[in-house]
């Protein structure tokens, strides 16, 4: 039901080429970053003597000429030094287009949170870098600070790790992930030694401290088997939670995705209201046997899910994908999942298929004009209304519209929001479609 239509290789020998890339992110601006997650051999080379070790980098990548940018204006790709020389497993970049948060995978001793400011929104070539330290143990401590790290020149950079522990960063053994709430704008990351989600408050670039640090999810200090009730449509059990929480992904309700590498390797998904008294903990899926899920996307109308699944290779059970094919899944796969009514390519408003919307884009995003554009393509005749929401999900501005079949143009007033992320949904009787945009 679904192929690959067209791939482009990126061709990193520019900088000296990658390797054991792990998770990154799609920038604001819609490039892509990809992250080292090693940082070479115990002797580090400089191939290219340009002053930097050849792995341990972030790099980021322009999808459209499918080469690696040029952050320095020389006309040669960079690598993004300033943001640090680390086992980086992943980044976020927040709605500012200047703040981005990364983690470390590094053990039980080096496993640090750095947030990076840009000096310039939408350019990560320069910037400060500081590295998390909680005011407290990791438990019981509630706020803390961003301890600057040294990066003006290429040593400094080189050495980021050392240099993030001498001065006192705090190690969580394993950062996997950080993400950002759609909805209060907190930073969430996960650690996979101990198995545990923590989440707390950032001012962002302006900020050099942060408060509400605490344990979001999993287990903790004083609970390493910590287990949730999971409800299935016959019953209940208690599940152990376990430890390898990996990747995270939000969904722009807000809902947060985990894959779990080892442990049991599932995929949970942890409502907005969960607290660790109350838990709103349930489990989205199940892996092949040997298989670790390792990263998810949703499509930009969240009608769909990307998922990879990594080397189920001792897996010999069947399954029926949604083309009604028997399926083993027994090498590394991409897969896509989506609900019944949208899964395939059958017409428009067909008896299996109600009426979706085909296309919707916003532009220009960010916007710093008066107006926000939709252009949407549906597949009848209809109501529908535009609803946009802050970053704490309050509506702040509402409008109707009358869609035609076929191409819809419609202007959505933002001259009177403040700068900031903000979500368009737009809903007619038939579907629900969400599109992200900024305001400048």
């Amino acid at each position: 039901m679904w192929n690959v239509s067209a791939k482009h290789p990126v061709n990193f020998a520019s900088v000296a080429g990658t390797i054991n890339n792990c998770s990154g992110t799609v920038t604001p601006w819609s490039t892509i970053v990809t992250c080292e997650e090693n940082t070479g051999p115990t002797t580090p080379t400089d191939t290219n003597n340009d002053g930097y070790m050849d792995s341990g980098w972030n790099v980021e990548i322009d999808p459209v000429t499918h080469t690696v940018k040029d952050q320095n204006g020389d006309g040669k790709p960079d690598k993004l030094w300033k943001m640090g020389r680390l086992k980086h497993e992943n980044i976020v970049v927040a709605a500012d287009r200047r703040t981005a948060y990364e983690g470390a995978d590094d053990g039980s001793a080096n496993s640090f949170v750095y947030k990076y400011v840009a000096t310039t929104p939408g350019q990560l070539g320069d910037g400060k870098l500081y590295a998390l330290r909680l005011n407290g143990v990791i438990g019981t401590g509630t706020t803390g600070t961003w301890i600057q790290i040294p990066n003006s020149t290429p040593v400094e950079c080189n050495n980021t790790t050392t240099t993030a522990r001498e001065l006192g960063a705090t190690s969580f053994n394993g950062v996997e992930d950080v993400e950002i709430s759609p909805l209060t704008g907190q930073i969430y990351f996960t650690a996979k030694g101990p198995g545990t989600i923590y989440r707390f408050t950032d001012s962002g670039a302006t900020g050099t401290t942060f408060s509400n640090f605490e344990i979001f999810a999993g287990n903790t200090p004083t609970n390493a088997n910590q287990a949730y009730t999971i409800n299935y449509g016959s019953g209940s059990i208690s599940e152990l939670w376990r430890t390898g929480n990996d990747n995270l992904t939000f969904d722009s309700h807000g809902n947060l995705y985990v894959l779990q590498d080892g442990g049991r390797n599932h995929v949970w998904l942890i409502k907005p209201c969960h607290t660790q008294a109350s838990p709103a903990v349930e489990l989205f899926a199940v892996t092949p046997t040997g298989c670790e899920p390792t990263g998810m996307t949703l499509s930009p109308d969240e009608r769909f899910i990307f998922i990879s699944m990594q080397s189920p290779d001792d897996n010999t059970q069947p399954t029926i994908d949604a083309a009604g094919q028997s399926v083993v899944f027994n090498k590394s796969t991409a897969l896509v999942i989506a609900r019944k009514g949208v899964l395939g390519s059958m017409p428009l408003g067909t008896k299996d298929n109600k009426a979706e919307l085909a296309k919707a884009d916003v532009f220009p995003n960010p916007v710093n004009g008066a107006e926000l554009t939709l252009q949407l393509t549906h597949g009848q005749k209809e109501a529908a209304t535009l609803t946009v929401y802050n970053t704490l999900g309050a509506r702040v501005l509402e409008q109707s519209a009358n869609l035609a079949q076929g191409v819809n143009t419609l202007k959505v007033p933002v001259n009177k929001l403040q700068s900031g992320q903000y979500n368009l949904v737009i809903k007619t009787a038939t579907t629900s479609t969400t599109r992200p945009f900024i305001k400048q």
